[in-house]
């Protein structure tokens, strides 16, 4: 009797971790946010559309690593079109540092771009591809496709009577408590980009800023530092392997068992409920992976934003 037992809870622990492994690399997750904006969007005194229409919906993806979800990534798309969403963030990782065909992403750009405006920053693996394959011009190609491309740029655009700066950089992004100590000062590239967001935040606008690397927005204070208003990051999978209980179990340069390594933080750390106007990084679980331990109990994640801002006539 006890062996039968046994064998069952074998069973059903083999089940579990075979149906996880499925998921985790083949299944789309939807996940939506909501923040309040402190910056007012004008609206027409005429206007009849609903209040509630006028939310500004940013869909963000991160980490594809060229992975495909159905024929052309139709399921990707699909999601994503559900979304309705008025801007569409790539917040890096997209290729792999290693694969020279960028057809996966191009592909995926040129349909992204019949929904919504699409923006693409860089990730580790972007850079690395660009020093492994610089005859294929990466930039030049995700452009081509449709997507503009903010690699320590930004753009000032107007959604839904919003004024939004829009930016995107490659970096850790520290404050400069952390990026001017005497060890970092061999690495200019820490200053540049600290010189960098100092020019980005200089506007009234609301601040939307791409960097794929959350770590000094979560753990050295650069949300508290820096004035812009949503950080969108990747780069941590989640964790890659997350436990009942337990959560994202490693994520580069934040260690052993991280919690859930997704949703919204302040400077008070994962938050579910974010004041109006208060500074916010939404980290996404990412939806593919380039490591050798495959993800687990890990679904891919297509985030949705949604920014909800006080109108005044």
């Amino acid at each position: 009797m006890k062996r039968r037992i046994l064998i069952l809870i074998i069973l059903i622990l083999v089940a579990f971790c075979a149906i996880s492994l499925v998921r985790s690399k083949y299944g789309l997750e939807s996940s939506e946010y909501e923040i309040t904006s402190a910056k007012p969007a004008e609206t027409d005194a005429a206007s009849t559309t609903p209040a509630d229409t006028d939310d500004i919906r940013i869909v963000e993806l991160a980490d594809l690593h060229n992975a495909v979800f159905g024929e052309d990534n139709s399921r990707l798309v699909e999601m994503v079109k559900s979304q309705k969403p008025d801007l569409i963030l790539m917040v890096g990782d997209m290729v792999q540092q290693d694969e020279a065909d960028l057809s996966v992403v191009t592909g995926l750009i040129r349909t992204l771009s019949e929904i919504a405006p699409v923006y693409f920053s860089l990730g580790n693996h972007e850079i690395s591809y660009m020093e492994n394959f610089p005859e294929n011009d990466l930039i030049s190609a995700v452009e081509g496709a449709g997507a503009i491309v903010l690699d320590r740029e930004y753009k000032d655009i107007t959604v839904k009577g919003t004024e939004i700066r829009i930016g995107g950089i490659f970096g850790y992004c520290l404050p400069a408590t952390e990026a001017l100590r005497k060890d970092f000062r061999d690495q200019p590239n820490r200053l540049e980009e600290m010189d960098w967001l100092l020019e980005y935040q200089d506007t009234d606008r609301l601040k939307l800023l791409m960097c794929h690397m959350p770590v000094c927005w979560i753990q050295n204070g650069s949300l508290e530092y820096y004035d812009t208003d949503v950080v969108f990051a990747g780069h941590a999978h989640g964790g890659q392997v997350r436990l009942p209980f337990v959560g994202g179990l490693h994520a580069p340069d934040q260690g052993w068992f991280i919690g859930d390594a997704e949703g919204l933080y302040t400077d008070d750390g994962a938050e579910s409920v974010v004041k109006p106007g208060e500074s916010v990084l939404v980290l996404s679980r990412g939806l593919g992976s380039e490591m050798k331990i495959p993800r687990f109990c890990n679904p891919p994640q297509v985030v949705t934003l949604i920014i909800h801002a006080e109108k005044v006539l």
